[in-house]
């Protein structure tokens, strides 16, 4: 996988310490080397809300029971 082949992907999270009154999804680059954080982030007061500010053509995955316990959904 060269560095041409990262993917976009958008982890939202609820109220986290930067942002501790709003909903918060950050764009993370993943590739070869991991995972790096971009810095595009979006925020909104209400989940829903927040959702509807990503790219429609996403797919929404659970978060993994050892995230972060801030971290809500993750979307690719």
């Amino acid at each position: 996988m060269s560095d041409d082949d990262q993917f976009r992907m958008w982890t939202v999270y609820k109220f986290p310490r930067d942002f501790p009154h709003h909903y918060v999804a950050r764009l993370w680059l993943v590739g070869r080397r991991g995972a790096v954080a971009t810095k595009e982030v979006l925020t909104a007061q209400k989940l829903d809300a927040l959702r509807e500010l990503l790219p429609p053509e996403l797919v929404r995955l659970k978060r993994d029971p050892n995230d972060d316990k801030t971290i809500i959904e993750i979307w690719i």
